[in-house]
């Protein structure tokens, strides 16, 4: 085999080799695609005092039944600025309670219109029955509950009557 050959041969194996990399890289990220839509995907809520974005909340969501029920429960930590977005298909009074749950909370209710109606600081009640467990409801019907740690709403300025932005 002339060098000529031997270079073709060895640039066309460079070649491939590049393509099967790109290749792979693409298929990752498909894959990465598909994975993100089988579970659930997120929301991030802004709220805006006196018209300026004030806090940006990356959420999970629970929208179905199941994952209402279980909320944060069992969780010991709430990353800074993230919490969980639960959705209702029409607007209802709402009420939460903190069973099993270890982080206390701001509880925020949201009404249809993208405004906040309470805000309820809920705390941590260990070995308490359920008949005992304070109960924090939506002041009116709500379409959107979300839970934050607590004390951020306060930090934050964040009252009833900010209106918020949800983006899925």
């Amino acid at each position: 085999m002339n060098r000529k050959n031997r270079v073709i041969i060895s640039i066309s194996l460079v070649l491939l080799f590049c393509i099967l990399i790109v290749s792979l890289s693409l298929l990752n990220q498909v894959t990465d695609m598909d994975d993100n839509t089988d579970n659930q995907e997120g929301a991030t809520v802004t709220f805006f005092v006196d018209n300026e974005a004030m806090l940006n909340v990356s959420c999970e969501l629970a929208a179905t039944p199941e994952d209402r029920a279980k909320g944060l429960m069992y969780r010991e930590t709430l990353a800074d600025y993230a919490g969980m977005l639960f959705v209702y298909e029409t607007e209802e009074n709402i009420c939460f309670w903190m069973k099993n749950t270890y982080i206390p909370l701001d509880i925020i209710f949201i009404d249809e219109n993208s405004t906040v109606i309470n805000i309820e600081e809920a705390v941590v009640q260990k070995d308490v029955s359920d008949e005992e467990l304070i109960r924090y409801c939506s002041e009116r019907p709500a379409k959107w509950v979300l839970e934050i740690n607590q004390g951020l709403c306060r930090f934050f300025g964040i009252t009833a009557g900010v209106k918020v932005t949800i983006e899925y």
